[in-house]
């Protein structure tokens, strides 16, 4: 299930960037297009009608009729753009808008031409003393044939032949009856570089995106796979950590025991504090935390290798189990600090356990490389009952109680005779 919801969450990831990619690339289309169709008009204004003009003929609105003139710069532009729409019809299209037309082809049609053309209204200047940095506005939209990007951008006049000539068309009475068809406000009269007209172009995306998703396919599938895996991997190591943390004897041994001593570590003390901490409550029994710190280590560790101080470690394990009862259990939970948990145990049996460790630790032989250090041992005993708490308090319980000992109480230097046989 989690694989799935990845996957879905990756696709939804890719698609949505992959949109985003595929429109920015729109724009720089739509951009270059509507560039192209300006200087197409520009071209055909400066090179042709204007050298007509010289010649006695020029541009006329009813040019079909008239020999030797020819369309209007925004009629030929128009022109232009049907016969450009009909050739790439699904890679782009465009024509020439405005809400000033001299034909109502070229008015404004929808809600993205009425939004996009306030849009630029909004930029132009009522006397501009040079060109207007135009920015264009544009939306992706969805339609009948899928998602396409709607873009405008302004075309405005830009020779003063363009200005004459929409300022005496305007008082022609077919312009006239256009205006007030619109509700569009008479006798507008332009200056130079103000907003004239505009080009729209629509750019259909749904095959652009088909297209890139194609080509990146094997990327997509490569990133997938990778993150997948990295997603189980990291899932895995998550649930091996709750069951740890939740069971501690599912460790594997390395994670519950001392390297060094092969004692229980703190982990695997606290799997064994589970079970006696349940009959506590269950049967209100008593357990012995006995905690013992042994000095005197100080001497292996300044002057041995790690070799010699695990052989001294282990030997000093080998002493505290010699000094405790088969049922207790013995744990390594600090540098010189050992933990004894004795089962079914008063306070009494407690302390007379915490005086065998420190007659033990007192006697232990230690000789490695010729190192024989003086140890002794100071001890700490509390109890583990229904009161205790939590595990975790109970453990809490007993660092602090460990802490505190180390402080306070020293070495018995006339210990007990050890255990007989019959009581280990």
């Amino acid at each position: 299930m989690i694989v799935i919801v990845a996957l879905f969450a990756l696709y939804l990831l890719e698609r949505n960037a992959m949109r985003r990619a595929v429109e920015q690339q729109a724009v720089v289309l739509a951009e270059v297009v509507a560039r192209h169709a300006t200087v197409v008009q520009s071209v055909y204004t400066k090179q042709i009608v204007e050298k007509l003009s010289k010649d006695g003929f020029g541009a006329h609105a009813n040019w079909a009729h008239h020999r030797g003139f020819v369309p209007m710069p925004a009629v030929f532009l128009k022109l232009v753009g049907h016969a450009t729409s009909q050739s790439y019809v699904d890679l782009f299209s465009y024509r020439q808008i405005s809400k000033w037309h001299l034909g109502p082809s070229q008015g404004l049609r929808d809600d993205f031409e009425h939004w996009a053309w306030m849009h630029l209204e909004a930029q132009d200047q009522a006397n501009p003393s040079g060109p207007i940095a135009w920015q264009p506005a544009w939306r992706v939209e969805r339609q009948d044939n899928g998602r396409v990007l709607r873009f405008m951008v302004a075309d405005p006049a830009s020779s003063s032949a363009c200005v004459e000539c929409h300022n005496h068309l305007e008082s022609r009475p077919q312009t006239v009856e256009w205006r007030m068809a619109n509700g569009t406000p008479l006798g507008k009269q332009w200056r130079l570089h103000q907003l004239i007209g505009a080009i729209s172009v629509t750019i259909p995306l749904e095959q652009i995106e088909m297209g890139v998703f194609a080509q990146n396919r094997p990327t997509i599938i490569w990133v997938s796979t990778i993150l997948i895996a990295s997603l189980i991997v990291i899932v895995g190591g998550l649930i091996l950590n709750v069951r740890a943390i939740s069971d501690p004897s599912s460790l594997p041994s390395s994670a519950t025991h001392d390297s060094t001593t092969g004692l229980l570590n703190r982990a695997g003390l606290q799997s064994e504090l589970d079970h006696l901490f349940r009959s506590a409550h269950a049967r209100s029994q008593n357990h012995a935390f006995c905690c013992l710190t042994v000095h005197g280590l100080d001497t292996i560790r300044e002057r041995g290798n790690a070799s010699v101080i695990k052989t001294a470690m282990h030997q000093l394990a080998q002493c505290i189990r010699d000094r405790v009862r088969r049922e207790d259990i013995v744990a390594r939970v600090r540098d010189n600090g050992f933990v004894v948990l004795a089962r079914s145990c008063d306070l009494a049996q407690a302390k007379e356990i915490a005086a065998q460790l420190e007659y033990a630790i007192l006697h232990c032989k230690i000789s490695t490389l010729g190192i024989s250090p003086a140890l002794w041992g100071t001890t700490a005993v509390t109890l583990l009952n229904a009161a205790s708490g939590t595990v975790s308090s109970a453990l809490d319980m007993m660092a602090l109680a460990c802490e505190q000992f180390d402080k306070s109480r020293i070495a018995s230097t006339k210990p007990p005779p050890p255990h007989s046989d019959t009581d280990r």
